[in-house]
C-alpha cells in the first residue's frame, strides 16, 4: 500500500488484455497523446507538446539555437535557425539536420 487512499495493483497485459487497453487509453489521455480529446471535453486549448515547447523557447529565450528535451519515455532535440531574408526564427525540419 501506498497510501491510505492508494493502493498499486499489478494487472497482467497478457491475462487481462481488457484491462490493459484501458490502462493504455488513460495513459494516453493523461501523457498528451490523448490530449487532443480531453481538452475539447473540459473546454482546454489544446498544444501539441513539441510546439508548446518550441513557442515557449522562442518567446522566452529569443537567443537559444536548440533545446534538447529528456522525458521519461523519449527524447526530442528542437533546432531553430534565423531566416535570414525575413529574420523569423524556424524549426529546422529533421530531415534537414541530416544531411
Amino acid at each position: 500500500m501506498l497510501n491510505e487512499a492508494f493502493i498499486s495493483i499489478k494487472v497482467d497485459r497478457e491475462e487481462r488484455p481488457d484491462i490493459d487497453t484501458i490502462y493504455m487509453k488513460v495513459c494516453q489521455i493523461m501523457t498528451g497523446s490523448g490530449g487532443s480529446s480531453i481538452g475539447k471535453r473540459i473546454g482546454a486549448k489544446f498544444v501539441q507538446e513539441v510546439n508548446a515547447v518550441s513557442l515557449s523557447v522562442e518567446k522566452q529565450y529569443p537567443q537559444v539555437q536548440s533545446v534538447v528535451e529528456l522525458g521519461g519515455q523519449d527524447a526530442k532535440i528542437i533546432i531553430f535557425k534565423t531566416d535570414e531574408e525575413t529574420g523569423e526564427v524556424e524549426i529546422v525540419p529533421f530531415a534537414e539536420v541530416l544531411q
